[in-house]
């Protein structure tokens, strides 16, 4: 259906209007799902309790240090040779807060709710602690705030608040903080009468933001924490308690993490002292340092819990370890009734499900977004030519949005917002980029021939159109395969991101056909009037 020119540029910039507005709606949807998370698994029962296996357990959480770094360092590798070896995985988002809620309650991010590391919901249900403490198990933190407000109700020991982390001020100011918060950690550990003691160490992570993670002054940085560890685990007798030293994600060589690169979700797990054999090759992940905890010291395993006991890193009688796994067995298929009740059937399956009942809206807007590329190529353009134009500006479109992503330092990642301040900058500039774009190939696809004025408003607006609809049916595709917003499991993470990505640049078509309507404006102004007939 053709329609004078006013109208179909009236058309098109609906068109464009309604896509920014939904990209709004949709973007913020997302966003509110994954930040304001509220799990649906709540569960307060306590499982059996067990007989303690040994005195004293201390957890020690390097922050940042990724697995391959980890095997530079004397004193990891020392405890490597005294005990057991191996790699945990991180989950996802791979984010500090949400790690360190995995390690409380044996979940991952989708069970125990935290997804984010400042505007998460408090975890629900019991964890480590909670159950430590109800059976009279003394407990202390030794680490970042999130443990204090978290579980610091259950400690019996206070250290310090952290001091402010020295970011941005140079590597002799991360080695001072570092210094500092050794000297308090090493004595409050020696002087500690817990049975469960947990140690933060921060300084690789803060380094790794500042200057990235393959840099000489991070080595420095990681030496000093290694050092560090050294002088906390001499605080313990290994005859008498187990120490478990980990990491909550990795770094990228750039610096960030939170998405899902193997250098990222890669860390360290290494398990040496009291009833600990020697062992390599342990492959783990940070759901089961929870109930491997519980399991060493008797604890109820958190109800909530994923995890399993590390078995083949000790060396305890058969049945003494069949019984650790029978109460962890008997916890999770408490947990997996109640998951397979909330999701309707196994949780492998649930992505699938929910993809079944998006196919009936993804073809209804699928239709609607084939409907309107249709209608611009037949309706909005006049000729063959500028059909062709209109084609060659498209891609020409993609690939000036691609050069301009890639040289912002944009990513479908995550781990590409190397701190989390820097994360507005980020998303404004995925959108600046589709802006430019528009702009730049929207004002060029109009006045490469001799038009009258309405007319390269016409094609202008078509341009705008037909790239919203791109971006619109990129958003449809992810939608339909992935969802864009959590109810009660984590999504694919990169897709929910690219997803992001795009309905930013989906907002960017609009402020760049407004910029571009001025720049055409200019540019037309300059060019000599059609001749008149």
């Amino acid at each position: 259906m053709s329609f004078g020119p006013r109208a179909t540029i009236a058309i098109c910039a609906a068109i464009v209007l309604t896509g920014a507005i939904g990209a709004r709606v949709l973007a913020s949807a997302s966003w509110n799902s994954v930040v304001s998370y509220h799990t649906p698994y709540i569960l307060q029962p306590r499982t059996p309790f067990g007989q303690r296996l040994v005195d004293h357990v201390l957890l020690v959480v390097i922050d940042g240090l990724r697995l391959d770094q980890s095997r530079e360092l004397p004193e990891m590798n020392t405890l490597r040779a005294q005990g057991a070896d191996g790699e945990s995985r991180a989950g996802l988002p791979s984010l500090s807060n949400p790690a360190r809620a995995v390690f409380s309650t044996g979940s991952w991010q989708e069970v125990n709710g935290v997804t984010n590391n400042s505007a998460y919901i408090p975890p629900k249900g019991r964890s480590v602690f909670s159950n430590a403490n109800a059976v009279g198990i003394r407990v202390a933190f030794a680490g970042i705030d999130f443990w204090k407000q978290n579980y610091g109700m259950y400690a019996r020991e206070d250290f310090p608040s952290f001091g402010k982390e020295p970011h941005d001020l140079g590597v002799d100011a991360i080695s001072a903080y570092q210094r500092k918060l050794c000297g308090g950690i090493v004595p409050f550990v020696g002087a500690s009468q817990a049975r469960l003691i947990v140690v933060d160490l921060t300084a690789v992570d803060i380094i790794s933001h500042d200057f990235g993670a393959v840099t000489p002054e991070a080595k420095r940085i990681r030496g000093e924490v290694d050092s560090c560890l050294q002088q906390v685990v001499a605080k313990v007798d290994l005859a008498k308690t187990v120490v478990i030293v980990t990491s909550d994600h990795g770094h990228l060589d750039t610096g960030g993490h939170g998405g899902e690169e193997e250098e990222v979700m890669r860390t360290p797990l290494v398990i040496a002292g009291q009833g600990v054999r020697r062992a390599s090759g342990i492959r783990a992940e940070q759901v089961d340092i929870a109930p491997t905890i519980c399991g060493l010291l008797g604890i109820p395993i958190p109800s909530m819990n994923q995890g399993r006991f590390l078995a083949e890193a000790f060396d305890f009688p058969p049945a003494t370890i069949q019984e650790v796994q029978d109460r962890v067995e008997q916890q999770r298929a408490m947990f997996h009734r109640v998951q397979q009740r909330i999701l309707g059937g196994d949780r492998a399956g649930a992505p699938l499900r929910a993809r079944s009942l998006r196919l009936g809206p993804a073809v209804a807007l699928a239709l609607c977004i084939a409907v309107g590329v249709g209608w611009i190529l037949a309706g909005a353009c006049h000729t063959t030519r500028e059909r062709g134009e209109l084609f060659l500006a498209t891609m020409l479109y993609n690939g000036v949005y691609y050069a301009l992503f890639r040289n912002f330092h944009l990513a479908y990642s995550l781990s590409a917002v190397n701190r989390e301040e820097f994360l507005n900058a980020f998303l404004f500039k995925g959108m600046l980029v589709s802006a430019l774009a528009t702009a730049l190939l929207g004002a060029a696809v109009a006045v490469t021939r001799e038009r009258t004025v309405t007319d390269r408003v016409r094609l202008f607006a078509a341009f705008a159109a037909l790239i919203s609809l791109t971006w619109m049916a990129q958003v449809l595709r992810i939608y339909y395969l992935n969802g864009i917003t959590i109810t009660a499991w984590m999504f694919d993470l990169t897709q929910a991101f690219t997803c992001y990505l795009d309905l930013l640049a989906l907002i960017g078509v609009a402020v760049g056909g407004v910029a571009g309507a001025l720049l055409l404006w200019a540019i037309a102004s300059l060019l000599p009037k059609p001749a008149s007939l």
